[in-house]
């Protein structure tokens, strides 16, 4: 269930999300800070100790990682390559699973609605307007064109 997201190059910052238990941000000391996501008065950490702080629901690690996982600890702990990790405090143990059957309860709302009469209302109501020819053309007007992958050049293969 976990989110990476990468805004760009490796001066920015690179975010995990694991929805309603934690955050990982990994980026340089520069970014971190230039984001606000580290407090001005934190004691950064030198080698491979780490800094602990809590900040309104969160309780906040932050140390120095790898960006690669074969470098040797006597390299990485020098280099500026930090990952902040944000966990929810007092969540009761079995949030994560808390989590989970919600999410199936709304996956099995969502179902039992389709099958409903007013689901079956709104998918001929669907179905309808795919007909319309006006309201395809409209359609056809208003959104973008689809994309549509570009054909390869054939290459002739060698006879094996």
């Amino acid at each position: 269930m976990s989110r990476t997201l990468v805004l760009s190059p490796e001066s920015e910052i690179r975010i995990e999300m694991d929805p309603g238990f934690r955050s990982v941000f990994m980026g340089s000391r520069m970014s971190l800070e230039a984001a606000g996501l580290v407090p001005e008065d934190i004691k950064w950490p030198v080698g491979s100790d780490w800094s602990i702080w809590e900040e309104g629901p969160f309780q906040c690690f932050l140390l120095r990682h790898s960006s690669n996982s074969r470098m040797k600890q006597s390299v990485w702990d020098t280099q500026d390559s930090w990952r902040l990790s944000m966990f929810i405090r007092n969540k009761p143990s079995d949030h994560r699973e808390q989590l989970i059957i919600a999410e199936k309860a709304r996956e099995l709302a969502r179902a039992a609605w389709r099958l409903s009469p007013a689901g079956e209302q709104q998918r001929e109501r669907w179905r309808a307007a795919r007909k319309d020819k006006g309201y395809c053309e409209f359609m056809e007007r208003v959104l973008p064109p689809k994309k549509t992958r570009a054909k390869r050049a054939t290459t002739p293969r060698a006879e094996a």
